[in-house]
């Protein structure tokens, strides 16, 4: 049996109302020992997240800086690769990539960009990922001409600390987990794009039975290879303490969901620290899930389960 990856746990902020807060921020997470900060990409105010992951940088010494994601929709992956390989320089190489195909609707209507079909958006990712991640492991000139991207003798690099740079793939569809099996070193089991407009429609996606029917397909997509992928979630609902049954009953009558398939998604972590813990292990154990990160309002609550896990 290949032994667990080691738990690392991450943060996931995006706004500050100063350069102060924003740094506040990240020396409080580096303390409470969290492995990453991490900013997402939205179009609604936030924090654009690389120079936000600089500012970060200036302020810690330890503290991994990622993207949970970049909309490759919304971006050239030539663009990216590059600007990813330049905080990677400017952080002494601390930065991980984490790159998706966009699922928020409202970016789309925000930048008057279309909303396709799912397959045609995942199609066009895998071109992008691919891209990116041979621009992002090697300073040899990159050729590729496909459907939606073409470059001819491209240099890669410049590479910075981190050769190649770690890529993060956001993956919930078969084919957005067969483009994550291929190219990325860490995947985060995320909402498929066919699971449906609605919030039940996601919640249903989230549960159990279909976050094991996600790593079955990762796993026979990565072949071997799956043993070097790192797995992470992003936590949606976190109740720590005394009262969470009282939130998973509420997640569950509106989202269409039994109690016990509320309590069971792995997106959900409720109960007191030592309950968290024995959860923790037991998804290790079941998904390969290690890598777990919270929003910033959950961070403090969540801290004594890092204190207790961060490295085992």
């Amino acid at each position: 049996m290949t032994p667990s990856r080691r738990f690392r746990f991450g943060v996931l902020a995006k706004r500050a109302r100063s350069r102060g807060e924003w740094q506040g921020l990240a020396r409080r997470v580096e303390g409470q020992g969290y492995a990453i900060l991490l900013v997402p990409d939205h179009m609604r105010p936030q924090l654009a997240p690389l120079p936000a992951l600089i500012g970060a940088a200036e302020a810690t010494t330890t503290l991994r800086l990622g993207t949970l994601v970049l909309n490759l929709d919304l971006r050239h992956p030539v663009t990216v690769a590059r600007e990813a390989l330049t905080a990677d320089l400017l952080t002494d190489g601390r930065m991980e990539l984490g790159i998706g195909a966009g699922w928020m609707r409202s970016d789309y209507a925000d930048t008057g960009t279309a909303w396709e079909r799912g397959r045609q958006r995942a199609e066009r990712f895998h071109e992008a990922a691919t891209l990116v991640r041979r621009l992002t492991s090697t300073e040899e000139p990159v050729h590729s001409a496909g459907r939606f991207y073409s470059v001819e003798g491209l240099p890669g690099g410049p590479l910075g600390p981190q050769r190649p740079l770690p890529l993060l793939v956001g993956a919930g569809g078969p084919r957005m987990l067969r483009t994550a099996a291929g190219v990325a070193d860490i995947v985060s089991l995320a909402r498929s794009m066919a699971a449906g407009p609605t919030p039940m429609d996601g919640a249903r996606d989230a549960t159990r039975t279909a976050t094991v029917r996600k790593v079955l397909a990762l796993r026979e997509a990565a072949g071997p290879r799956f043993d070097e992928l790192e797995v992470n979630i992003l936590v949606t609902l976190c109740e720590i303490g005394p009262h969470g049954g009282g939130a998973v009953a509420r997640f569950a009558a509106d989202h269409g969901l039994s109690e016990r398939e509320a309590r069971d998604t792995p997106q959900h972590l409720v109960g007191d620290t030592g309950d968290v813990v024995d959860q923790l292990y037991e998804r290790r154990e079941a998904y390969a899930l290690s890598y777990v990160v919270v929003r910033e309002e959950d961070a403090d609550v969540f801290a004594p389960v890092v204190d207790k896990l961060a490295g085992a």
